[in-house]
């Protein structure tokens, strides 16, 4: 039996929370399939299963904070077993799931709980998922609910009655109003951030009025001319480099420890960018060191990669 456990990420993360289960008890994974998702502070990860294998037991829940080295999956380690339908079944699947209207069958897959593999499963021999009763975990669909449900005899009166239930069950779930969302994750990084912000940096706020006129000019110009997109933060941000060498105490840090005010070295500035998890700050390094262009493009790619919370490297 092999234990899949919550691998080191880097960064210094040493615990995280399940985001994602993509498999449920009695699935059949492959190497390198995605069976969990990890949220961490700064990323949410699939983790792939090491073996190939049948799943025996899902130890964690989707909310669960998980450690460093805590066993999540336990996998019995196998050869993926074989499957072998007839091909008058085969026909009869296929004709059930080209009756449904488009619309109504999309609405309905995006609620199937269902493993990857397993889905893969269904369309390989032409079967509607959503019309399968799921026996898993959660009333997840497993490779077993599949094989039931192809050499089990098909009556049109029970696929009406299953289709309808299904559209009914699905309905009356997204009807409540959602009155929480959880506080873990990113967001809650955000939250424990700001507060460290307000309580240990004086916040003061200054207004400016600057006439941008020749500066907008500018950057028409330099786009129409190397046919490359350039934002004014970018350029904001390298006036504020520069202005840091003048003023180096704007670019200094508090070690209240030391009782010390240190000056940095280096140049990093980050610009809040607005995500659905809350405010988020990619941040550029060595700004005073880049183009205006190397900027812009190295903010372009950093809000997009937090907002899809890949890792940064």
């Amino acid at each position: 039996m092999f234990e899949m456990k919550l691998t080191d990420l880097g960064e210094g993360i040493h615990e995280g929370t399940v985001d994602t289960l993509y498999v449920g008890v009695g699935d059949v994974v492959t190497v390198d399939q995605p069976v969990i998702a990890v949220q961490t502070d700064k990323v949410t990860a699939d983790l792939p299963s090491p073996v190939a294998g049948t799943i025996k037991d899902i130890v964690v829940s989707e909310g669960d904070v998980v450690s460093l080295g805590e066993v999540m999956v336990k996998i019995a380690n196998q050869n993926q077993e074989k499957e072998t339908l007839t091909t008058k079944t085969i026909e009869k699947a296929t004709a059930e799931s080209q009756t449904e209207l488009p619309a109504t069958r999309l609405f309905r897959l995006q609620n199937v709980k269902a493993a990857p593999f397993t889905r893969k499963l269904a369309r390989t021999y032409g079967i509607a998922i959503e019309t399968v009763t799921g026996t898993g975990k959660n009333n997840r669909i497993t490779i077993e609910d599949i094989r039931r449900h192809i050499e089990q005899p098909t009556r049109p009166e029970d696929e009406v009655a299953a289709s309808t239930a299904i559209e009914e069950t699905t309905m009356r779930k997204s009807a409540p109003a959602r009155t929480s969302i959880p506080y873990k994750g990113r967001r809650k990084q955000i939250g424990a951030k700001m507060t460290q912000s307000v309580k240990a940096i004086p916040h003061v706020t200054h207004f400016e009025r600057i006439d941008v006129t020749e500066l907008l000019s500018l950057k028409e110009s330099y786009s129409h001319q190397s046919g490359a997109s350039l934002s004014l933060s970018a350029v904001f941000i390298k006036a504020i480099a520069i202005s840091l060498h003048d003023f180096p105490i704007f670019n200094s840090k508090l070690d209240e420890e030391r009782g010390e005010i240190v000056f940095q070295d280096t140049v990093n500035i980050g610009m809040a960018t607005h995500a659905e998890e809350g405010l988020i700050v990619p941040v550029v390094k060595d700004v005073d060191t880049l183009s205006i262009q190397e900027i812009h493009d190295q903010f372009k790619q950093l809000t997009k990669k937090k907002r899809k919370r890949t890792r940064v490297s």
